[in-house]
């Protein structure tokens, strides 16, 4: 089967995919499958809605973040691509109001190398953003039917990808999501970047069905696997692996698990492009190496800088002209002769104290993590088999730095418990500024605010420790409780039922997702579930 989110293929029984992060169990497929099925009315809906401006023809496909409709401007006759958001995504008004900024902030790029917008709009609460309809390829579908590509091809789409994000870091957009898929080559072989500021937009999404993170591990940054503020060094390492892709058919770290693929990026040099191809220039070789440097003061002090060393490589006006050729056949469709690359050598980690592991003593490390937080298998788990992974590999001084929050965490949930309000949301206030990559502090803060009916503050953490641990059952159940007490009974259902899913045995969940059923007047159904939860505060409802 292939992963539904970046179509990779992954083996039956697999619970995540090892390229994207994104659930890829037999139950997550099932429900994506359903709610899929149920927001196939965007098509129809985005018809009327917007049927003064845009005749809506078809879709062309959708993702995680978006569903893609390719329509017509009636009033210029101009076919345009419409990028909506789904509804299950639950955009917050301050999520909302991100997502139109940073749009519009992206409509007001010009730039050969930046895809254009031409209006962000809410059609009755569903967003999206009206942009070129692009006739072209992206760079990864030209990778995985190609394979490594011609150098000149190469230069020509590094160089146009940088100037596009160079243009973008001046007017301080970072894009966040930089890889193949969001780097499109038109039929004029022109080298466009797509997608600017929705994984901005996503960081504090409710992301119900997906089990994703924001940007896609092959080519994140040790510092966005961190969870820590990004610069313009960051687009340029995930550009950087890009780069490396293109000229090996092989990104620079992989691994058969997310964690692992982690452990590469914060501990393991990349492979030397050299041995894995001959006749790459060494100018080239150096400015990938550099900017996939570990740390982002070690890479290009400005995206600006990096454009200059693209250029700075040695190449004849006749290999340039080769190189848009060769980008206009491809995509256009066409093919070239495949390019000869050799194996990707064994990788070994930097740091001598954490010692590369393998398949069987990772494969323990997974199953003692999954173990350890109950089967899981998103972020919360891929960053626990991590902090195991460092400690089994030897690295005390790494692993001390995933385990410093945990004494803190059980501090402030006994203050909460024991009715030290004020003191445990210090606490976990402190405790999400300093570890933003934990739900825990989130799920609490979240919690706190709903009991004190600040329902905006809660909705922004809950939605941080959904997007955190998208497959975590209290995360879902709070947020649900959230959905609940300002009377949203369909959302309420809607992440019940996942908090249910994942954890059969919670009967607060379950008694509550019969009171949401009874308030949208499936009483029976309602009643019934309430039954199976057994005796609780829900009993009173209906």
């Amino acid at each position: 089967m292939n992963c539904f989110r970046c179509g990779t293929p992954v083996q039956d029984g697999t619970r995540f995919c090892a390229h994207c992060g994104a659930d890829v169990s037999a139950e997550t497929r099932r429900m994506i499958s359903e709610e899929r099925r149920s927001s196939d009315g965007i098509l129809e809906t985005m018809r009327e809605r917007l049927s003064a401006t845009y005749d809506v023809e078809r879709e062309l496909g959708r993702g995680g973040m978006a569903v893609v409709l390719r329509a017509v401007e009636r009033e210029l006759q101009r076919p345009v691509a419409l990028k909506v958001m789904p509804p299950q995504l639950a955009l917050s008004p301050e999520s909302a109001e991100r997502f139109k900024r940073e749009a519009r902030m992206t409509a007001s790029l010009e730039h050969p190398n930046v895809i254009p917008i031409y209006r962000v709009g809410d059609a009755e609460g569903l967003f999206y953003i009206a942009m070129k309809l692009v006739d072209g390829r992206a760079v990864d579908d030209i990778i995985q039917t190609q394979g490594a590509l011609p150098i000149p091809a190469v230069i020509a789409i590094f160089r146009g990808a940088a100037a596009g994000l160079a243009a973008a870091h001046e007017r301080g957009i970072i894009h966040r999501d930089v890889k193949g898929g969001n780097i499109l080559i038109d039929a004029d072989g022109r080298v466009l970047v797509t997608d600017f500021g929705i994984a901005r937009a996503m960081e504090d999404v409710s992301l119900t069905a997906s089990g994703m993170i924001v940007g896609t591990p092959h080519y994140m940054s040790p510092e966005q696997c961190a969870g820590r503020p990004l610069g313009p060094q960051s687009d340029q390492y995930s550009l950087a692996a890009v780069a490396f892709q293109m000229l090996t058919g092989k990104v620079p770290f992989d691994a058969d698990s997310l964690p692992a693929v982690m452990q590469h990026h914060f501990f393991t040099p990349p492979p030397d492009l050299a041995t894995m191809r001959a006749g790459i220039p060494r100018e080239l070789v150096a400015v990938v190496r550099r900017a996939l440097a570990k740390k982002p003061e070690d890479r290009y002090a400005s995206t600006r800088d990096l454009v200059e060393a693209i250029d700075a490589i040695p190449q004849t006006a006749e290999e340039r002209r080769h190189g848009e050729e060769i980008l206009r056949t491809l995509a256009r469709g066409g093919s070239i002769p495949k390019i000869a690359t050799n194996a990707a050598p064994t990788l070994a980690t930097l740091s001598p104290g954490v010692p590369a592991l393998g398949d069987a003593r990772l494969s323990r490390v997974l199953a003692a993590a999954r173990a350890t937080v109950g089967g899981g298998t998103g972020t919360a788990a891929a960053l626990l088999a991590l902090v195991l992974l460092l400690i089994l590999g030897g690295g005390a001084v790494a692993a001390r730095r995933y385990f410093g929050p945990v004494g803190a965490t059980h501090r402030a949930v006994r203050l909460y418990d024991n009715g030290k309000v004020s003191a445990a949301r210090a606490l976990f206030t402190r405790l999400a500024n300093d570890y933003p990559r934990l739900p825990v502090p989130r799920i609490y803060l979240g919690r706190i605010a709903r009991e004190s009916h600040d329902y905006a503050t809660a909705q922004r953490e809950l939605q941080a420790a959904v997007q955190l641990a998208p497959n975590d059952p209290v995360a879902l159940r709070e947020m649900g409780s959230l959905m609940y007490v300002t009377g949203r009974f369909e959302l309420a259902e809607r992440f019940y039922r996942r908090a249910v899913a994942r954890n059969p045995n919670d009967a607060l969940a379950r008694g509550y997702l019969g009171c949401s059923l009874v308030h949208l007047g499936r009483t029976t159904e309602g009643r019934s579930i309430m039954i199976q939860a057994g005796e609780g505060s829900w009993s009173r409802c209906g």
